[in-house]
């Protein structure tokens, strides 16, 4: 016969019990910012693995569309619309009024089945929940419309993906162009994409010296995760949540491109607010060439104040 009363080892699983208890609903909710910022990392390694397995399959090239009215990718989903731009068939137009972006090259991830569209929002940004309809767009001739076939199409007007990626379409000599940075084997130091740099003032700069880090926080550092950090996707696909964008190559501010003239190291500047990166190429710049990281965001709102011509 069992005596009444609990015997030391259910007394400890009952506290272990309790404490547990305790941890899924008092700690975990509390914690909902970290679970976020994880699984936002989580969505920038994501996307490396799918761009990693598109390049595979495309000549070694980062999905991307060609620039210029006219040569979108025509209106049906074979292999043949999915190639680099240097090989991309002519079809489709843009829409009146477009301009490129970089969720465009992105789009084609989701057109050929590498990735899923609920990997290009941060979970911490004011994005976050907004569906893409990868179904059912209806064009004025009925069927697949033009948009679908061009950029996302979210249900919040535009593409508005909450995360920026280098642009691969500057041209700097017959040999090099941006493109040269949108490949599998880039320098595995250089810096691919981050959470969106839609600070309110991404080239801030007081007295020509890189900002403090208050300063950052409330100017230059991307929104999604209150101006506290971004997470930032480096060549090798590996993910670090960095504090301040200077964490180019040599310091490189990645939201922000270089002037042509200027000759200091990456980390004396605070950059300029223009889409083209600085010629790694060119009389003026470094030897060896160093790579200039700019990450373009991908809402025209954000760009109406930056020099856009790639």
């Amino acid at each position: 016969m069992r005596r009444h009363g609990l015997t030391l080892i259910e007394v400890v699983m009952l506290i272990v019990a309790a404490g547990a208890l305790f941890f899924f609903l008092v700690i975990v909710p509390g914690d909902h910012e970290q679970l976020k910022r994880s699984s936002c990392s989580s969505n920038l390694r994501q996307l490396h693995t799918s761009m990693t397995l598109y390049a595979q399959d495309y000549e070694g090239v980062f999905p991307m569309v060609p620039l210029g009215k006219g040569q979108v990718v025509g209106e049906d989903n074979s292999t043949d619309n999915l190639k680099p731009a240097a090989r991309e068939d002519a079809g489709q137009d843009f829409p009146a009024n477009n301009n490129p972006s970089v969720s465009q090259n992105l789009w084609l991830l989701i057109r050929g089945d590498f990735a899923q569209p609920e990997i290009f929002t941060c979970p911490s940004s004011d994005m976050a929940g907004n569906k893409c309809n990868t179904r059912d767009i209806i064009g004025n001739k009925g069927g697949m419309g033009a948009d679908y076939y061009v950029d996302f199409p979210w249900t919040m007007k535009g593409a508005v993906m909450s995360y920026s990626f280098v642009q691969p379409w500057s041209k700097f000599s017959k040999e090099h162009d941006s493109r040269d940075m949108w490949k599998e084997d880039v320098d595995p130091k250089f810096v691919l994409g981050a959470d969106a740099n839609n600070g309110s003032q991404p080239d801030y700069q007081k007295s020509k010296v890189p900002p403090l880090y208050s300063d950052m926080m409330k100017f230059v550092n991307s929104r999604n995760h209150t101006g506290d950090f971004q997470n930032v996707l480096y060549g090798d696909g590996h993910v670090t949540g960095e504090k301040s964008p200077y964490c180019g190559v040599g310091g490189d501010n990645i939201y922000t491109a270089r002037s042509d003239n200027f000759t200091g190291t990456p980390d004396q500047t605070a950059g300029i607010l223009s889409v083209r990166p600085q010629n790694p190429f060119g009389p003026k710049a470094r030897k060896p060439p160093e790579w200039d990281t700019v990450l373009i965001p991908n809402k025209d709102a954000d760009l109406k104040k930056w020099n856009r011509k790639p």
